[in-house]
């Protein structure tokens, strides 16, 4: 889900079933987003609970933190880097 906030879109969640988690597939769907805001010319920004793992994720995509809560922590990807995506799901 996504939103407009500004200049910048808004990436409000990605939702995977535990079955899918770690596969790869959360870089394919940020791989798209990066893509298509970086057609519009957005910068990107998210949000995400302190316990969640996928910071990790975000920071390797070339998120940085820019803001905190108590629960949570506050990304954005300030530089238009290029994204290249390699699709790596594992086969079932």
């Amino acid at each position: 889900m996504t939103g407009r906030w500004g200049d910048e879109l808004f990436l409000a969640g990605i939702y995977l079933s535990p079955t899918w988690q770690n596969q790869g597939l959360g870089t394919v769907i940020m791989g798209d987003v990066l893509a298509s805001a970086k057609a519009r010319g957005q910068r990107v920004r998210l949000q995400i609970l302190k316990v969640n793992p996928s910071r990790r994720l975000y920071e390797r995509l070339g998120f940085s933190l820019f803001a905190e809560t108590n629960t949570h922590f506050r990304m954005r990807r300030f530089r238009m880097r290029r994204f290249r995506m390699r699709r790596f799901i594992k086969r079932r």
